[in-house]
């Protein structure tokens, strides 16, 4: 009877053993998930789900004492689920300073034109010439051409026909896939 006891006493704490063991290892103390688990990919957020068996029970006969027959099985397998990874932040486009050259009312052409230059050299970007009276806008653009060492923004024109006389703000904007800038605001007169 007492040798029960003992194998009942002992096979228990081993079985706490293996608990305790298997909540330190997968269970909310756990730290860090093993680095050779799989991972899946999947939309959600990381996290680390947990299956286990249920907790081993043992039992013996009070009159006979049954000896282990095999050895603790081995903890489950833990299932790790990783988020997607998160795309590419949007990078901001370098400032670059865009020069007037000139900006004036053409009599022979009848139309405001624009001379510009932004201060970089890159792949050809977009110039275009924006002029504002009152809360009208009328806008112009034109591919901006590499030179030695700028972009060129010469030549966007805007007609008679979309502007009225008066005094108009202008201003030559310049855009690439990977630079913007905008020129000092020019006055130009329309007769």
């Amino acid at each position: 009877m007492r040798r029960s006891r003992l194998v009942i006493v002992t096979l228990t704490a081993a079985a706490l053993v293996a608990l305790v063991v298997l909540i330190v290892e997968y269970g909310p103390l756990a730290t860090a998930p093993s680095a050779t688990l799989p991972s899946v990919r999947s939309s959600s957020t990381p996290s680390v789900v947990v299956t286990s068996s249920p907790t081993p029970t043992v039992s013996a006969s009070p009159s006979s004492p049954a000896p282990p027959t095999s050895a603790p099985s081995p903890p489950p397998t833990p299932t790790v689920t990783a988020a997607a990874p998160a795309p590419p932040a949007k990078t901001e486009k370098r400032k670059v300073d865009v020069v007037v050259t000139y900006a004036d009312w053409s009599a022979a052409d009848s139309v405001v034109e624009a001379g510009a230059y932004a201060t970089v050299v890159e792949e050809p970007g977009s110039c275009t010439l924006k002029l504002t009276s009152g809360g009208r806008s009328v806008t112009a653009s034109i591919t901006a051409l590499t030179d030695a060492s700028t972009m060129s923004c010469g030549g966007p024109r805007v007609p008679r026909d979309k502007l009225s006389s008066g005094t108009w703000t202008a201003v030559v904007i310049y855009e690439s896939a990977t630079s913007v800038g905008m020129s000092a605001p020019v006055e130009v007169v329309v007769p």
